[in-house]
């Protein structure tokens, strides 16, 4: 998958702060937490607090309102107006190309996992998950891999390779201070 318009590419590896995800999310502690957690990764975030305005940032019915542009999609399921399940279902009757969607719920049983799967929903999470998994999935889906586990060679105060250079950088100097 291409890095939003205008990404920034260093040592051959896109930079997360050109991916854009929509977080949305109708629990506002949780929609900041997610958001807090992708920003400090690097990722440009928007934010919707219910399915209405996320399916009008990705489908809009009302001219003149344009499609945004979206590497990722992380939804909970359950949303005023709209539920993640009937964004997926709507996405699939627009006529544009859509990015990943995760879904989130703290209801998720058997049927609902099924039903995002057979709507093309990238991955699901139940609530309470770790946000650290969350955060895998999310670079395994938006960033490039790195061509036959090539690393990349960085100079000083670069990550060494496109994985690396999506971790923050808190993580990445700790792991120099014990080596």
């Amino acid at each position: 998958m291409q890095p939003a318009k205008g990404a920034a590419v260093k040592n051959g590896c896109s930079v997360t702060s050109q991916y854009r995800v929509l977080v949305a999310e109708d629990d506002d502690e949780m929609r900041a937490l997610q958001a807090w957690w992708l920003r400090v990764d690097g990722y440009e975030v928007i934010e919707c607090e219910h399915g209405i305005d996320l399916l009008n940032r990705i489908c809009p019915v009302c001219p003149p309102l344009k499609p945004e542009k979206f590497d990722l999609i992380v939804s909970d399921i359950r949303m005023f107006g709209y539920t993640g399940l009937d964004v997926l279902e709507e996405m699939q009757r627009c006529e544009t190309e859509f990015p990943p969607m995760i879904l989130i719920t703290a209801f998720g049983d058997k049927k609902i996992h099924q039903q995002a799967r057979i709507l093309g929903a990238a991955t699901m999470f139940d609530k309470l998950f770790d946000l650290n998994e969350l955060m895998a999935r999310i670079h395994e889906l938006v960033l490039p891999r790195p061509l036959s586990g090539i690393e990349v060679e960085g100079t000083l105060g670069e990550p060494a390779s496109c994985a690396d250079a999506h971790r923050p950088e808190s993580e990445r100097l700790g792991e120099q201070e014990r080596k």
